[in-house]
């Protein structure tokens, strides 16, 4: 079983991701954070095996979630977000610094 925590403001989005998710036998929703800061946390107290991470959230932002989590106890992390497309490629690349396994946006 892959044990997933969704990063993700939008409780719209953060939905519809646990229901694709939950279509596959495999994988198993811990948790949800709503903004970076809960992410980090969550990651430390549900150690999930994969973290879906907005990119662009309140409070910590995900960039700076990856970093903290990249720095201290690291999982793979799929960073997910619209960002990408309308900010350009750097934005993917600065995830990828900060310790993002992969872009999805």
């Amino acid at each position: 079983m892959i044990r997933v925590l969704i990063a993700e403001d939008s409780p719209l989005i953060a939905i519809m991701m646990r229901e694709l998710l939950n279509q596959d036998s495999e994988i198993e929703v811990v948790g949800w954070a709503k903004n970076g800061q809960e992410a980090v946390q969550l990651r430390n107290s549900l150690n999930p095996d994969v973290i879906t991470m907005d990119l662009n959230m309140p409070v910590l932002g995900g960039l700076q979630a990856i970093e903290a989590i990249a720095s201290t106890r690291p999982v793979p992390i799929l960073a997910v977000s619209q960002t990408i497309e309308s900010r350009g490629s750097h934005i993917a690349f600065e995830a990828l610094r900060n310790g993002a396994t992969d872009i999805m946006g």
